[in-house]
């Protein structure tokens, strides 16, 4: 027995309903399982009969769950409850179990990686399989993006039962280090998995057919044959939408597609706009499904409390946890905690700055506690 699973808020409910409708015509055998983070809306298992699942289902310890709810917000704690998820589904028995970010269109069966999964133990697809065209946007300026964000997209991955002691180890990563903005070499859950292959037990899957993608698409020779999409002459197995998902729920066109191609390969823009569309149908498909039965899109701040700090608070309180520095650490709390910071904290330059300043401060506080031992 195989499962798929995927974890979402409430506001992400049609991509995941756009995504279980796929798997069940291409995946009918396995069974899905839908974390919501932020509760189970009343109604929603009249339309959705995959296995709801909500975080207190997954045994974590309540104190655990404060903490990290105090410092992530609500994309890094739904990464962060990956491997938690996982570890659940596994502890039911399955063969395998595979994650699929919701904004994922499934296009065909995933016996390979399933079974790839139960002999391997843990199955990654990385974001490219060949370097950039020095003419594409996948130049040598976003491969240093790949090696800043992973190698691997973790919009996907697939594991078997003797997974386990990886995933013990990527959820005690994952505790305090999922952050998307940090000035450690780490980015959510992603950028841990480049050690996988030097510790664990793994399987790269360097497929064309899976995970298509604007980061990859330039590598990719996209046809359709009938009614059926096919990639460097395998069957497509699923288009991953990533960062268009938001936009396109909201009725909003994305300009990513043709930025990756380009101009290289006009020919694919036409198909790969068409599979974009259909996609945005069943979204609204969805979206409307989801209203007539009043299903609460809104998230429930009973559930995970999001922290209501700034980021950098979040940041200062979690790395100097026993830190005493007196009024300084009152003062920089309250300066980071600011309405004023919290606006300007979705420039990188200015996230750059601060983190720079908040490291520097640590280093002379501790120079400054050494030279008062040495007297």
């Amino acid at each position: 027995m195989n499962a798929i699973c995927t974890i979402v808020n409430r506001n992400y409910l049609p991509q995941a309903l756009v995504q279980y409708e796929s798997l069940k015509s291409t995946n009918p055998a396995s069974d899905y399982f839908l974390l919501i983070t932020d509760g189970v809306p009343k109604k929603l298992e009249d339309i959705c009969p995959a296995r709801l699942l909500e975080i207190s289902d997954l045994g974590i310890p309540q104190d655990k769950l404060d903490r990290m709810s105090r410092y992530y917000d609500e994309v890094e704690f739904a990464t962060a409850m990956k491997p938690s998820l996982l570890k659940q589904i596994l502890g039911l028995g399955y063969s395998s179990v595979t994650f699929i970010d919701p904004d994922t269109l499934v296009l065909k069966d995933l016996d390979l990686a399933q079974n790839l999964a139960a002999s391997h133990d843990i199955v990654l697809t990385p974001h490219r399989l060949s370097p950039g065209h020095a003419n594409s946007i996948f130049s040598i300026s976003s491969e240093i993006n790949f090696l800043k964000y992973g190698v691997y997209n973790l919009g996907f991955i697939s594991v078997g039962q003797g997974s386990l002691s990886m995933l013990n180890w990527w959820e005690e990563k994952l505790e305090v280090y999922c952050s998307r903005k940090s000035n450690l070499p780490i980015f959510t859950d992603q950028k841990w998995i480049d050690l996988v292959p030097s510790y664990f037990n793994h399987f790269i899957l360097r497929s064309s057919a899976y995970n298509l993608a604007y980061w990859n698409i330039d590598e990719r020779e996209l046809e359709k044959r009938q009614n059926s999409y096919f990639v460097n002459g395998e069957p497509l197995v699923f288009v991953h939408f990533s960062q268009m998902s938001s936009r396109l729920a909201k009725g909003l066109g994305t300009p990513l597609w043709a930025e990756a191609l380009s101009g290289q390969q006009t020919k694919f823009l036409d198909l790969i706009s068409n599979l974009t569309d259909n996609y945005v149908q069943q979204l609204d498909k969805f979206k409307l499904i989801l209203k007539e039965n009043m299903v609460d899109l809104n998230a429930n701040p009973k559930n995970v409390n999001y922290p209501a700090l700034g980021r950098f608070s979040q940041r200062y309180r979690m790395n100097s946890p026993s830190g005493n520095f007196g009024i300084w650490k009152s003062l920089i709390d309250r300066f980071l905690s600011s309405k004023f910071v919290r606006n300007l904290e979705r420039s990188d330059m200015f996230v750059g700055m601060l983190e720079g300043l908040i490291a520097d401060l640590k280093r002379s506080t501790s120079k400054l506690k050494r030279l008062k031992e040495t007297k």
